[in-house]
This record gives structure tokens, sequence and C-alpha cells, in this order.
């Protein structure tokens, strides 16, 4: 049910209608139409979910109510913008992208000078729509004069860089290039060419383009507020609730916004978002943070080793800077200070250092052994001192630590109460700032959220439970990273293994009764070498078997030696690997055995997992279709220029086992290139595992596929599944049924203040195919799991195919019911385990890659990336749990 009105009280509640006629009648003042039918291409919806009880709950949407003065068209304009001269009085290249933040201040510029008519909006590339002509429809130019910023006038009179020819030294010093020039007083305006054509009126009653002009309008509108930068497809406050998380970084908060043709009509979807964010600091400050210092002196009290070297270098490959206010990105790191990279100087006709060179000119560095940043060109290197050089601020970081991670996840996990109050701020203030400029479009957008009408709590423990199927575990090694001396000191390894070697026979894993053996790390024994000890000594305890698998202790959760494990392992001998990190398990001196036997259990869980065991199951008898159903999921990660595709497919009847196929390809490639001969190869296998079974339907679900991406997967995926089939026997043709599993969306599901909830979350099971789903398509959002912390975030499901014929209901329970199977905890998870498992399967893939080692990657260049593939013994097994 749709309510208009939010908080305690209640509005009038309309029953959405089924399909297109509701989202057409909902905005009768636009006369907007279906889509075209060349832009359908899925399913249409089979029905409404009718299983279980129906609940009110809100939703992160906001209502749009038509206008009535509003012609229905819009006027398309490509902006074209360039400097107007370079040095020396040459043209830019109008190849080079123009920084976002330098366009929208030329277009306002533009606009505030020719008093433009409110309600245009300009993407920050080259797309600007209108509600109007606002020029001659023939192409138009104009110079726009922009004035420096602040900072760069300030800093105008600084030293201007030393270079050094590529090639010559590495990094290292040595290279010759011209001498510096001296500093050049504060630079004039900076002129810039606006050349602004109009491309097409575009008709709006067609919901698809109306929507895609209302992102420009109101994400221009959004970006324009003093107090928010835009990065991306979010915008977030600069000030206010950050949280310091060490490196310099720290967590900035947002927001993002979007509208959405619904079954309940337009409507604005907002939502929070947190993300981690270069602090404006000095390099030199950077660098200090980053290595875990206290200030930049604590760089100079003894030379960087050559691992603080390759740890900087990492943390600031393509971070931007400033210098003497120009905008520069940083491409390398030298593995020497100032005072030993040198140049050749034109003027003196000499080789110098950088260091001597600015103690020549009167510009003593206070850093001179500190190394210089590059920040030229694949043609010539650039070298910068790095107390020169400002970071930028607003730079988004991805790759986190564990502590910076969780830091992060703490801001960004609101209770569901905090998370509505905060979205309904949002919501608000972008209602007052689109009043007007969405007005011209005959639009308003309510600032209250809509309420609408729409299972076990999704955790329970292992106590005095046994899994489905215990494996066999007759052989087994142990290989503690740590010395004899830590581990056994204090709360000693010997123990941790005696709790565990019980709950695993407490869960039904059959085990030797010997105790296994252990090796413990020396001063100069590699992990490889600890491994392969620990394979022998298992031979000699029990009668020449090789290890079924062997528990290794971290000291840490340093994820190097973890990937290095699962190197040797996965890749090396074919030997599934269980990971535990002493601070987990409470060994050693240093942890205290907290929560061990909860530890001990979902370590029990994995492990019988790799061994071919079954945790759970979906109840039932043998005859159940699940039996005949292969489950299918892939996802993919990018790695450098590389991308690694997993493919994960049930084995058993129970949907307990899942074999994995990893594909290396391209990065960019949005399909599976290789999907027919991946699933050709695992249909073999299910065929195998369950004595000649040959389906009789498949599920795929799909992983990482944004809405935009449907046709292209669609097209060749599905296609691919029918050609495996095919190949296997002549007139196979199963059933398929094709989902894609969303989870970067925007979409929250709230408890209504009187409404059910588990953790203050809404239910597990609460499924939602109405009034926001699609009016036309078959699609649903389903919160399968119970909340730890912060708001439940559902899946999305978008059926793209449904040869099987499940229904509404039909697809809703089972997949419901197989977020259940997670072979990794006690818990339903947030979406499907076929997509989870492939998403390990990749991610493992990913620890498998690496670069080649060299002192080039130091000073900017890239090693070669190599692939360790995954061994065939454990292709078939889930050694990626």
């Amino acid at each position: 049910m749709l309510s208009s009105t939010a908080g305690a009280g209640r509005g009038t509640e309309v029953a959405p209608q089924v399909g297109v006629q509701n989202l057409t009648n909902s905005l009768r003042a636009l006369t907007l139409t279906a889509p075209r039918k060349s832009d359908q291409h899925m399913p249409a919806r089979p029905g409404y979910g009718s299983a279980g009880r129906g609940i009110k709950i809100l939703a992160n949407y906001f209502t749009v109510s038509p206008l009535t003065n509003f012609s229905g068209t819009a006027i398309h304009y490509d902006v074209d913008i360039k400097p107007k001269s370079e040095r020396g009085g040459k043209e830019a290249s109008s190849e080079r992208l123009m920084p976002v933040r330098v366009t929208r201040q030329v277009v306002s510029v533009l606009a505030a000078a020719q008093k433009w008519p409110t309600g245009w909006g300009f993407d920050g590339r080259k797309n600007l729509y209108a509600p109007g002509r606002y020029f001659p429809q023939e192409e138009t130019t104009h110079t726009i004069e922009i004035p420096e910023d602040d900072e760069a006038q300030a800093q105008a009179a600084a030293a201007r860089p030393a270079s050094a020819a590529a090639g010559r030294g590495g990094g290292r010093g040595g290279g010759r290039g011209g001498a510096p020039q001296p500093a050049k007083p504060a630079r004039a305006p900076r002129e810039f060419l606006v050349t602004i054509r109009e491309v097409s009126s575009v008709d709006l009653r067609y919901i698809f383009d109306f929507i895609k002009v209302l992102d420009v309008i109101i994400r221009w509108v959004v970006s324009n507020d003093p107090a928010v930068f835009p990065v991306g497809r979010a915008v977030y406050y600069a000030e206010g609730g950050n949280t310091n998380l060490g490196s310099g970084m720290e967590a900035l908060s947002g927001f993002t916004q979007a509208f959405k043709a619904c079954q309940a009509g337009l409507l604005l979807n907002v939502d929070v978002c947190t993300s981690a964010f270069l602090k404006r600091l000095p390099l030199p400050q950077m660098m200090a943070e980053m290595l875990e210092m206290r200030s930049p002196d604590d760089l100079m009290r003894r030379p960087l080793t050559q691992i603080q070297i390759r740890r900087l270098y990492k943390a600031l490959f393509h971070v931007k800077i400033d210098i003497n206010g120009r905008k520069k990105t940083i491409h390398g790191i030298t593995d020497r200070g100032a005072d030993k990279v040198t140049f050749w100087n034109e003027q003196a006709k000499k080789d110098m250092t950088v260091a001597a060179y600015f103690e020549s000119t009167g510009r003593k560095l206070k850093f001179p052994s500190l190394p210089c940043v590059n920040v030229g060109t694949d043609t010539k290197s650039v070298f910068i001192p790095v107390e020169l050089c400002m970071v930028q601020a607003g730079q988004r970081r991805s790759k986190l630590d564990g502590k910076q991670t969780a830091a992060i996840i703490k801001q960004a996990a609101q209770p569901p109460a905090l998370k509505l109050e905060y979205i309904s701020e949002v919501a608000q203030a972008i209602s007052r700032q689109s009043k007007e400029p969405l007005g011209v479009w005959g639009l308003n957008v309510s600032g209250n959220p809509a309420c609408y009408d729409v299972g076990t709590d999704g955790a329970w423990n292992l106590a005095d439970v046994k899994f489905t199927r215990g494996a066999k575990m007759d052989a087994w090694a142990v290989c503690s990273l740590m010395s004899e001396d830590e581990a056994e000191y204090g709360n000693p390894l010997s123990v941790f293994l005696k709790d565990q070697y019980q709950m695993l026979t407490k869960c039904g894993l059959t085990l030797a009764p010997a105790r296994p053996p252990v090796v413990y790390a020396g001063r100069t024994t590699s992990i490889q070498q600890l491994i392969y000890q620990a394979v022998e000594a298992c031979k000699q305890t029990f009668g020449g078997a090789n290890p079924r698998i062997i528990f290794v202790l971290l000291p840490t959760k340093d994820t190097g030696p973890y990937a290095d494990v699962k190197r040797v392992s996965d890749s090396d001998l074919g030997i599934p690997s269980q990971c535990f990190v002493a601070s987990s398990a409470g060994i050693s001196e240093r942890f205290q055995p907290k929560g061990r036997l909860q530890y001990c259990a979902n370590l029990a869980m994995k492990v019988n997992a790799k061994l071919d065991g079954i945790n759970c199951r979906i109840m039932g008898d043998g005859k159940s279709p699940v039996r005949f159903l292969p489950v299918l999921g892939d996802n993919s990660i990018s790695f450098f220029d590389r991308s690694i595709a997993a493919v994960v497919a049930s084995r058993d009847g129970w949907l307990g086992q899942f074999a994995s196929r990893m594909l290396v390809q391209s990065a960019g490639t949005e399909v599976i290139v290789e999907l027919k001969s991946t699933v050709r190869d695992l249909l073999i296998q299910y065929y195998r595992d369950t004595n000649g079974v040959k389906p009789k339907a498949i599920l795929f679900y799909r992983d990482g596929v944004s809405e935009g991406q449907f046709k292209e997967v669609l097209n060749h995926e599905y296609k691919a599944i029918q050609d495996a089939c095919k190949e296997l026997e002549a007139g196979f043709k199963p059933a398929i049924t094709f989902v894609v599993v969303q989870k970067r969306h925007n979409t929250r599901l709230l408890p209504t203040r009187d409404g059910p909830v588990c953790k203050n979350n809404i239910l597990p099971g609460t499924v939602v195919d109405r009034s926001i789903c699609s009016p036309y398509e078959f699609d649903f959002y389903l919160n399968s799991h119970s909340g730890i912390q912060g708001t439940n975030k559902p899946a999305h499901y978008h059926v793209l195919v449904d040869e099987i014929g499940f229904g509404a209901d039909g697809l809703q329970l089972l997949t419901y019911w197989l977020c259940y199977l997670y072979a990794r905890c006690t818990r339903s998870v947030s979406y499907v385990p076929a997509a989870y498992y492939a998403h390990l399967a990749a991610f493992r893939g990913r620890s498998l890659m690496t670069t080649s080692d060299s002192s080039s990657e130091v000073s900017g260049g890239g090693g070669a990336v190599n692939f360790a593939s995954i061994h065939p013994q454990l292709a078939n097994r889930m050694y990626y749990v």
C-alpha cells in the first residue's frame, strides 16, 4: 500500500495497480507512455507473491507529483569545453577530458553571464538539457574567463619541479633534462572556449527518456549545494561526522539520488552512502600517516627501507596532488631521496641533484633525504620533492585494511530509525532545492518516505546439532606461522586443537584417533617450506597418507601470508587449507580464548564443506524437484588489466556441494566469454555426481550485472547455456530460468513504527514485488537475512528468462530457502549462496594472481600479471569457502 504521509500519522492508502497502466495514470498530466517495444526483452511479471502474510514497511522512495505546466519536450545540447590556449599560444587538445569541477564552473559562469532561466542541468561532461530553446539551433561559441584558485595564486611563486628523461636510472637518479625555469608570477584568469550545439528535441512522453533527463537535472541541483561535493553518482558532505581512518584517510558520508519508474508511479530514490577519502594534507604528512609515524620529522630519523618505499608506492599510485597551483598525478616514487636523484641542468651544463638545485636557488629542502614523486609521462619522468606537494581533497579510496574497513562500516551502519531520519532530512533538502527547477518540468518531489504493503529469525546455532553429511578426515596436519615458543605460551595452540578436534567430532565428522602433527615456523623458513614439511609430517603420522586438509595458524589477519598459503595449497599441492587467526582463536600470551566454541564451530562448517560434506539442506523427500535442478552462479573481479570470472554449479541433489571453474579474461569484459564450455563441463560433473541424472531444468543466478547490461548478458550467456546443453546431447533442452542478483543498489526497506521487527530491522523473508518494483518486468526485493548491525540491504532479483515457470511465489520461496544453505555460517545470508560462492571463488582467483617484482614498479613501471591456476584435484571441491 502506498501512503502519501510519513511518521505516526497515516495518509490515504492507494492500492497499487498492475503494470504500466498505473505508471501512466499516476503521471497523467505528463501523458507518459510505456517503453517502446524494442526496449522490452524481459518476461512479464507472472503475478504477485501471495504466500505468507502482508505487512507494511517503509522504503527510501519519495513521491514525485505531476503538475500541469510542462510541454513534454526537452532540448538536448552538446557542450564542448577546452582551454582557449596553452603555454606558447597553442590550443589545447580537445581529446583530453576537462576535470568535472572545472567544466561545472565554466558552465555556471556562462549561465550567470547570459541569465539562463531556471530548470536546466549539465552532466559535467557533454550533455546539457533545458526545458526550452536557450540557444540558436546553429552552433555557438563563447569565451569564458575563470579566475585561478586562491591557493594557486598563493603558491605561484613556489619552485617549478626538476625533470629528468625517462629511462635514465628508473627513479634512481642519473637522468638528463632541461634546467628548471625560475618561478613565475601569479597567473591571469584562464580563458575557455565553450561550444554549444543543439543535438535533438527529446520526447519526454517515454518514461526512460524522461528519467534520463531528470537524473541530470536533479544531480546538477544537489551538486550546487556548497556543503557537498560530487563524486561519481553520489555527493558527499565535506564536514560533519567524519571518521579518521588513519593512513591519511577519513570516512565521509553523503547520499545518492535517482528517479525510478515503478508500479506506484515516478519515484525519487534517496540513499545514504559512506566512502573513504584522502585528506587534504601536505604530502610528507600523508606519507608519515601511511607509515604510521607521528610526524614528517620521523621520516628523517633513518633512511626508508625498501618495504616502506614499496608501501608508499602502492598507497600513492595515481594520487592527485597540487604543485604550484597545478594539478598532477603521481605515477611512481623514487627509491632514493632528492639529495641522490640527479638531472642534467642545461643552464649550468652539469648533472646535479634535485636537492642541490633547489638549494642553489635559495630554497633549501626541509626533507632532502625523502624520495621524490614522479608526475611525468611515459616518455619523460618529472621528479618532484615531496614537500612541494599537497594532496588534493575528494579522492575516493577503495583499498582499505581490516581496521579501516571496520571503522567505515561502523560509521555507515546506522540503525533503521537513524537511517530513516537521515534519509528524510536529505529528501526534504532536495525537495526544497528542486522545487523551482523541477517545477519548470511539471514535477514536485515529496519530502516524506512512502509506506508499502508487502518468516524464522534468520539464525541458529550448532549446539547438539550434527551436519547433514559429515566428512571423513582420517589424515590432517597443522602448520603454525608462529614459533613454537610463541604459539604454545600462555594460551597454547595444543589446547585449541583439542577443542577443535572435539567440535569436529561433535558436528559429525569422522576423524582419525591420532592427533595431527604440528610444524612451527622458524626464523628462515618460508611459508612454502613449512607447508611441505607439514605434508611430510602427516605422512609419517598417518601411515603415508597425504593430509585431507591442512590447518594453518596465522599470527595476524594480514592478507599477504594468507595469499601465500592459498597459492601453495590450492595451486601447488591440491590440498585444501583452513586458516585460523591467533587473535580470533585465543592463542598465545597476547590473546584470550573468548568465544572459542563458536569460532571452532564456524571452522567446522568450512572444513566439512571443503571435504565434500553437507552442512544443511532443504527438507523434503528424494523426489523433490530441487534434486533435479542444478543451481549455477557466477561473478567476476578485476585485477590490473585482467578479470577473474568464476562459475559455480551444484554437484548434488541437496544443493550442498558446488564445483567451480575459474576463467581469466580481459578487464572490463561484461560477459563470461567462455561460459559455454564452462557450463558444459559443470553439467558433466553434475551428471557424474548424481549417478547419471540428467537435469530437467537449470536455475542460473547471475551476479554483478547492472540494468544497462541486461540485454548484452542475456544475448550471450543465456545462449551459451543453451549451446552447452546442445553439445552434450542432441535434443537435450532443459528449461532455463536466468535470474540477475543485484546488491549494488540504493533501495532500503525499513520497519514502520508499529510494524514487526527483528533486531530493529524488517523480518527475514520479507518480499517486496509491488509499488517500488518494475511495472512490467519480473523483479522483486528479498530481505533474506537477520541484520547484525545497521540497516539491512535487501537483494534485488530480476528475472530475465523463466522457462521453468516458477511463478512469483515459487521463485521467491525457493530463493529464500536457498539463503539458509550457505556453508560458512549458521545464518541465512543476504543473497543466494550460488552467487556468494561464485564471488568467493573469484576472490580466491584474485589472491592467486601476482605481479612480477621489480624496481621498475617503484619508479612508475608495472610488472607482468601472473596467474597460478587451481590444482585439478580441487576443481570440484569447495576449497574457496
